[in-house]
């Protein structure tokens, strides 16, 4: 028996290392991060966790699948971030770093982490339901702020790993698998809830 949970384990972190990998590889463009990670999310949910299909065959499938929507999502998100930014940094310097600049910075600070919160939501989203954008955002907006102590866990996961990464590059092997099966096992959950609740809202079987 110890045997057997020893193996599931190896063969869990030799999957970790693969799909690691692969999101390396296929993030390295920058501007197909949305969709790697998105395919990422989906073979972790699919392949990893319930031992369905092949990874890669899975992985490819999924960012061919979310492509579009992945990359244009996470497009805006690193244009509307950094627009954020430099706003903030315009306007405490055109107002010499008064109490209304300083006022100003801060409000376009604290946009860009409630905008990490949107996306934190909508790659999932995007991996896992065939909606229209106006419906990812609008339910990526509700379960961000419906859960928001998970959000925060989430994000203050993915801050703590972007760091980890940015000191210890090597370890983007496994990291980015690893973190992803972390935040999936509470994103399910929460998409498991408000499904559970549509489906009796609309008397449908569960």
């Amino acid at each position: 028996m110890n045997k057997l949970f020893n193996n599931r384990k190896l063969v869990r972190l030799a999957d970790f290392l693969y799909l690691s990998v692969l999101w390396a590889v296929f993030s390295l463009p920058v501007i197909t991060i949305g969709a790697s990670t998105s395919a990422l999310y989906y073979t972790i949910y699919y392949s990893v966790k319930n031992e369905e299909g092949y990874i890669f065959s899975e992985y490819w499938k999924a960012f061919k699948r979310t492509f579009k929507k992945a990359t244009l999502n996470w497009i805006l998100f690193l244009i509307t971030a950094s627009a954020f930014y430099l706003d903030s940094v315009i306007i405490l310097q055109k107002t010499n770093g008064s109490l209304i600049g300083i006022v100003g910075q801060m409000f376009f600070l604290l946009l860009i982490p409630l905008e990490c919160f949107l996306i934190i939501y909508i790659i999932p989203y995007i991996s896992r339901f065939n909606s229209p954008l106006k419906l990812v955002w609008k339910n990526s907006a509700i379960l961000a702020f419906a859960n928001l102590f998970d959000t925060v866990t989430m994000f203050i996961l993915l801050i703590i790993s972007i760091m980890i990464i940015w000191l210890i590059p090597i370890i983007v092997v496994i990291l980015p698998a690893f973190v992803t099966y972390i935040i999936s096992n509470k994103m399910e959950k929460i998409f498991a809830k408000y499904i559970r609740e549509y489906e009796h809202e609309n008397h449908l079987p569960m």
